[in-house]
């Protein structure tokens, strides 16, 4: 978390940018393994892709956790980020 705060406004913009390519290749990875079971030639290819799927999945969970924007809502007043209804209290 020290190295997020470190970061200035547009190193911090760059990185988000970034953000979008592992989501973008664990999404196009997830299609083709699912284009890969329908067919039985590629069968066992498919399972060596989805013994593989856990580090794709990591690596997309630790660039958006490291290079991700905190939100501006608080758990304590608000219970979701993208609604604006405020908790009971």
């Amino acid at each position: 978390m020290a190295c997020f705060f470190s970061l200035n406004e547009k190193q911090r913009m760059k990185k988000k940018k970034s953000n979008l390519f592992p989501v973008v290749i664990g999404s196009a990875y997830l299609v083709l393994y699912i284009l890969f079971l329908l067919s039985e030639e590629t069968f066992q290819l498919a399972l060596f892709m989805f013994s593989l799927s856990p580090f794709t999945l990591i690596w997309m969970v630790v660039r958006v956790l490291k290079y991700g924007t905190p939100g501006k809502k608080t758990f304590d007043r608000y219970f979701y980020e993208d609604a604006d209804y405020e908790r009971a209290m």
